[in-house]
């Protein structure tokens, strides 16, 4: 194992395999069964002999294919990729440099990822819940109604106050069942 050192991506890539697995092991994985090669002087970066690299971002995680980490654009930052970057270009810059950019990248993709997926299933739960709302003879006050519980899920600010609603108005929980689900 070597510690960080001047060496190029391109030195770098050069000494990894040409055949690199499709899955992304996880960090824990890489850890436990494969061979670090090479860690960056902070620790926030360590290539593995499979040619993998793991990448300490700020609040995450995550683990890339060397082979893919030339090609980023690192929009977590707002500082897009000129066009006429070319790949030789990157393959001469300091190996950290790169992992560094594509693991920011893709550390602020996988949270834009889970960010998305989180508001999805809220969606899907706050629409299914004014969807059950009965409909009445009167048409307008269905309407009235259902509007009145869509505003009411808008005005609620945190997870909590929303969850809460949820399990009163929809799941059909009591008051104190719920105070119980959410001790103080």
């Amino acid at each position: 194992m070597k510690e960080k050192q001047t060496i190029t991506f391109g030195r770098l890539l050069s000494e990894m395999p040409e055949e690199i697995t499709d899955t992304n092991p996880s960090p824990k994985s890489l850890r436990e069964n494969d061979i670090p090669v090479l860690i960056s002087g902070d620790g926030m970066a360590v290539v593995y002999k499979s040619g993998y690299v793991y990448y300490h971002a700020v609040s995450r995680e995550v683990v890339l294919n060397i082979r893919e980490c030339w090609k980023f654009t690192y929009e977590a930052g707002k500082w897009i990729c000129p066009k006429d970057v070319k790949k030789e270009d990157i393959l001469a810059m300091e190996w950290y440099t790169v992992i560094s950019l594509k693991g920011e990248e893709q550390a602020a993709l996988n949270l834009e990822n889970l960010e998305n997926d989180h508001k999805y299933r809220e969606n899907i739960q706050e629409t299914a819940m004014i969807e059950r709302i009965p409909d009445t003879y009167d048409l307008e006050e269905s309407l009235i109604n259902k509007l009145y519980v869509q505003e009411l899920l808008r005005l609620l600010t945190t997870e909590m106050e929303k969850r809460i609603l949820i399990l009163c108005q929809d799941k059909g929980y009591t008051q104190e069942e719920v105070a119980q689900m959410f001790p103080l």
